[in-house]
């Protein structure tokens, strides 16, 4: 199995080459990189609360994680508990459900 970093150097190479042939513009190319080396390492990964990379303070945003996901409710039943996100395409919006009969039965009645 090749290692995920020597990958992520192969393919920096070849979107150097494409930035400098003007084939790719240089801010696709850091986005890409930074979204493979996050994606190889978490130390480098964009943080799901403050979307800032590396998280500048992780201790804060797993608080506002916890608080976030404690004030969720189930949309088939209202209750809170271990949740999933699941998209609403009716509504364009995401929604969480419990999983197992709560998920069965929103989806039977939102196709």
């Amino acid at each position: 199995m090749t290692d995920e970093r020597l990958v992520t150097l192969r393919l920096c190479k070849n979107w150097c080459g494409k930035v400098e042939r003007d084939e790719m513009e240089l801010k696709v190319a850091w986005d890409l990189l930074t979204e493979r080396v996050g994606a190889a390492d978490q130390n480098f990964a964009v943080c799901a609360t403050c979307g800032m990379r590396p998280c500048g303070d992780p201790g804060y945003c797993a608080t506002m994680r916890a608080a976030d996901a404690s004030s969720r409710r189930c949309a088939q039943c209202g209750a809170g508990g271990d949740l999933d996100p699941h998209q609403d395409k009716e509504k364009r919006r995401i929604i969480y459900l419990h999983r197992g009969a709560c998920e069965r039965f929103w989806k039977s009645k939102h196709r």
